[in-house]
C-alpha cells in the first residue's frame, strides 16, 4: 500500500479512524486502520451495533471469483428497516428496482463519475465504486459499538475482535462459523460441510460453503410399452405409433432395432413384434415376440 493512502476510483483510502474500506485482492481496512486479508468468498457482515435490540445499520458484503478475479458481487445495505441491495448487477431498495438519484425514507443515492453515494441522516455513508472496492464511514456517536470485519472503532488499532478465518453463517445465520464448516443450500435444503447428496450419474459434497461435484459411471435405461409408450434415456416419455423397423438405439458396437405393427382396428393400436441386435462383424440376433 506504499505510503497507506490509496485512491481507488474516487474512494479515498486515508483512514481518518471514521472510515472502513475493501478493496482489491480481498483487503481490508478497519475503522480503526487494521488492515488485514480475508481470502474467502463467504458472505461478511461488514458493519453493524453489537447491541442486537438496534436496528441503525448492518451492511455485508460477498466477493467471488470472476475470470479468477477476486470480484464484488452482492452487498446488503440496512439502514433502519430499509433495504438496499446489489445483487447480479441489479441495484434495489425494499426488493424494488431504484432509479439514481434517489431520496427516500431518508436516504439519499446518488452517482458520481467514478462511485456510488449511499448517505443517510444517521450520520453513515457508504461509497461503492462499481467495481470491486467499497468503504464505510460512520458518525462517531458510534465508537465501541460496531460488530463486524470493520472492527470494533474504539480508537485502537492493534485489538480488534476480528477472528481469523470465520464467517457469518448467512444461511442458518446462527453467528460466526470457521469458513471450512461453513453449510450449502440445494433445493432449499441445508447441508453441513461434509454432507452429500446424490442425483442421476451425480454426486455433489458440501465442502466449506461450496459444492464439489463429480459425475458417476451409471446406465442408462431406455423403454419401449405397450407398443407406443417410448422414454429415453435422458428421461423424456412420448407416444409414437408406427408400422415399420425402427432404430431404437446404436452406437459403434451394437444397433437394436424394432419393429412396430398395427395390430388393433385402429392406427394408434401398435404393438413391438421383433427386436433385433446387430453387431458389425456377426451375425445379426433377432428376437421374435409372440403374443399368446
Amino acid at each position: 500500500m506504499g505510503n497507506g493512502v490509496q485512491e481507488i476510483r474516487g474512494i479515498n483510502m486515508d483512514h481518518n479512524m471514521q472510515v472502513c474500506s475493501t478493496w482489491g485482492n480481498f483487503h481490508f481496512s478497519t475503522f480503526d486502520g487494521q488492515f488485514f486479508q480475508l481470502p474467502y468468498t463467504c458472505n461478511y457482515i461488514l458493519a453493524t451495533l453489537c447491541d442486537t435490540t438496534k436496528t441503525d445499520f448492518n451492511i455485508q458484503m460477498r466477493r467471488q471469483y470472476i475470470n479468477n478475479l477476486p470480484t464484488l458481487s452482492s452487498f446488503t445495505v440496512k439502514i433502519e428497516g430499509v433495504i438496499i441491495q446489489l445483487h447480479d448487477g441489479n441495484f434495489t431498495m425494499n426488493h424494488k428496482t431504484v432509479a439514481i438519484p434517489s431520496y427516500q425514507y431518508g436516504i439519499r443515492i446518488e452517482r458520481s463519475i467514478s462511485f456510488i453515494r449511499i448517505s443517510s441522516k444517521l450520520g453513515l455513508t457508504f461509497i461503492w465504486d462499481e467495481h470491486n472496492s467499497l468503504s464505510i464511514e460512520i458518525s462517531k456517536k458510534y465508537s465501541s459499538q460496531t460488530c463486524g470485519l470493520c472492527g470494533d472503532f474504539n480508537g485502537v488499532k492493534n485489538n480488534e475482535f476480528i477472528i481469523n478465518g470465520t464467517v457469518w453463517n448467512d444461511i442458518e445465520k446462527n453467528g460466526c462459523v470457521p469458513v471450512e464448516q461453513c453449510p450449502c443450500l440445494h433445493n432449499g435444503k441445508v447441508y453441513q460441510s461434509g454432507e452429500s447428496y446424490n442425483t442421476t450419474c451425480r454426486k455433489c459434497e458440501c465442502s466449506g460453503g461450496w459444492w464439489s461435484c463429480k459425475t458417476l459411471d451409471c446406465p442408462g435405461t431406455c423403454s419401449l410399452l405397450g407398443g407406443s409408450h417410448i422414454t429415453t434415456y435422458d428421461g423424456k416419455a412420448y407416444t409414437f405409433h408406427g408400422n415399420c423397423y425402427y432404430v431404437l438405439t446404436k452406437d459403434d458396437n451394437v444397433t437394436v432395432s424394432g419393429n412396430l405393427v398395427q395390430c388393433g382396428q385402429t392406427e394408434s393400436e401398435t404393438c413391438l413384434t421383433e427386436v433385433k441386435f446387430i453387431i458389425p462383424a456377426a451375425t445379426p440376433k433377432w428376437l421374435r415376440i409372440v403374443e399368446k
